[in-house]
This record gives C-alpha cells, structure tokens and sequence, in this order.
C-alpha cells in the first residue's frame, strides 16, 4: 500500500533543513508559528529568497529556476536538481551573446569546474581545466586532480600537455596567449558545468522508481522512463541544453549536497502544490527524511555509505551557567 504523505513537514527535517548553513551566506528563514494558513506554511518551511540575476552565490539562473518550476507542474513531477557551480552561469549565457563557443558538461566528462580567477592573465573559473597547472584555482584541488587523471586517461593523448590532443573530441587549449589556458574543450568548445538532476520522481506514485540502463557518449547511462521526454521540454525551453543526462537516483546514492526542489502540481493524495515555490535542501539527512517520509520510501540505485563517526571528546563538557540577560559568565 502506497505510504500517505504526512500532514506536516516532519519534525525530523524542519531542524536540518531549517538550521543548516545558507549555501549562498545567507541565513535560513525560520517556519512560521504553528497556525497553519498556505502551502509553505504546512510544509514548516519558508521559499529562500529569489537571488539577482549576476549574483555571486547563484547556481541557477533565474529564468532557468523558472522553467524547472513550469516543467514540474506541468508534467506533475517532483524535480531535484543538484546545484552547480555559480562561476559557469556566465559561460552558458555567452550563447545569447552571439558566442557559441561554450558548452555544458557531456555525461563522459567527468573532470571538475575551476572555482576562482586568481590570474589576471586567464579567465578559468566555471570551466573544466586542469588542475595541475591550476591547482590554486580549485575549492578541492585533490578532488579535482583525481577526476582529472580520471579523464585524461579516458579522453587525452599521454603527451596533451605539449600537443593538446586528445580523443572523443576532447583536447586541451594549451597556448599561454588564450584567455582559457589549459582548459578542457570538446570539439574547439570550452566546457562549463550543466544543471545535474538528482531524481524525477512521479508525484502520483512517488515511491516507483524503474530504472532503465544504457550507455550515451560512451558512458554508463541509467535513467528513468520519464526523463527523455522531461530533458527534450527542459532543454527546449533554455536557451543552452543544461540538462545532459538522467538522474543521480538512477546511478549511486544521496550524498551530502544542496538540492533544488521543484514542486508537482497535486499530490500523491490530490494536495494542491501548485502555488509551492522551490526550496532548497541543505544536507544529506533532509534527502533521506524527505524520501522516506515524502516520497513513499523511494529506494536510490545505491545505498548511501555510512557517515564518518562524529568527534568524541575524551573529557567530558565543562558546564558554564549563563546570566541570558547579561551575557555572561556567572
């Protein structure tokens, strides 16, 4: 028997969801008093603010945003997407500038996005580039350098650090003069991070997930039956097709990420979302309450890995009675 959706936000996710660190440095709205009086309300959460268009912190444009909200209500979906590295929103919008010499990441590259400029000579940050000649420019340089040994031996030729060359259309722009020096291209296009989904889940049977296996660009590719159809109107209707492959769900397991949220129209139950703005989960243990509690006990494709056990003090807390009033020790 389909599991019924609770009446309330669970009180196991209002704390995570509510308390975690605002992904943008922003703070967290907190929920409204118990009276509940709309939608959001009942969730126990408040929409984050809409963010201007060219801020810093942004991972989704906001005319994308858009789209992602009509798709999910249109086609009575929930879409999760992860999100993406705010430096590549600058690259996907050149197309509209007449400059299409830019693309969002293909499902086989799997090397990582720059985080920073830290060189007034290049403009790296948002594009896939390697890390060893820009390790200063990656939030986790080590991470990177692993996906990038993983790439390179996939796609480039031994000695593309003095030829460039690689295979599958990938090369490396390797000349001092270029504003993208040692970054990665696909077929002469720089290469900056897509919009990756982690689930479609169908808001009439939430717990049903068939996962269908394939390969697409030479690369393991399981997804949804839905997601053909969701990808061609999403892609449609952005002027860059951010969405370039199917769901995290349908290949490994939740991991510790922000996700965007976007809504269906009518529940599992006949609740009316259609008024819903997107949230935003903040950590790994709001998925895991939300498919569980929200989405019947949808199963992922993977079990997720135990967490790493929490630090453990080897004497025991001080105490430090606190005058509230003062703000200080007594």
């Amino acid at each position: 028997m389909r599991a019924a959706r609770p009446e309330v936000f669970p009180a196991h996710c209002r704390q995570p969801f509510l308390e975690s660190p605002f992904p943008f440095g922003q703070p967290a709205k907190r929920a409204h008093s118990p009276q509940i009086s709309s939608p959001r309300q009942e969730f126990g959460i408040e929409s984050w603010p809409s963010l201007e268009a060219g801020h810093e912190g942004q991972s989704m444009r906001d005319k994308d945003c858009e789209v992602f909200k009509n798709v999910a209500r249109e086609k009575n979906v929930w879409l999760l997407v992860r999100l993406t590295n705010p430096k590549s929103l600058k690259w996907a919008d050149e197309k509209l500038r007449g400059n299409d010499n830019y693309i969002p990441k293909p499902i086989s590259c799997k090397a990582k996005t720059a985080n920073h400029d830290t060189d007034v000579r290049y403009q790296i940050a948002g594009l896939v580039a390697d890390p060893y000649h820009h390790c200063d420019k990656f939030d986790r340089p080590d991470a990177a350098m692993k996906y990038w040994d993983e790439f390179s031996t996939a796609h480039l030729a031994q000695d593309y650090e003095q030829t460039g060359e690689g295979r599958d259309g990938y090369s490396v722009d390797i000349s001092p003069e270029s504003q993208h020096y040692f970054c990665a291209q696909r077929y002469g296009k720089y290469i900056h991070a897509d919009y990756d989904l982690l689930d479609i889940i169908n808001a009439e049977n939430p717990g049903a997930d068939k996962i269908i296996e394939s390969f697409l660009d030479g690369a393991h590719h399981n997804y949804n039956p839905r997601f053909p159809e969701i990808q061609r109107v999403l892609n449609t209707r952005m002027d860059t097709p951010m969405v370039q492959h199917g769901g995290e769900a349908q290949f490994t397991y939740l991991s510790e990420q922000p996700i965007h949220v976007f809504f269906p129209r009518v529940g599992p139950n006949g609740e009316d979302y259609s008024q819903c703005d997107p949230i935003i989960w903040l950590n790994k243990l709001t998925a895991q309450r939300w498919y569980q509690d929200w989405f019947g006990g949808r199963q992922v494709a993977r079990t997720s890995p135990a967490d790493p056990p929490r630090l453990q003090y080897a004497a025991p807390a001080q105490v430090i009675h606190v005058d509230f009033n003062k703000r200080q020790r007594l």
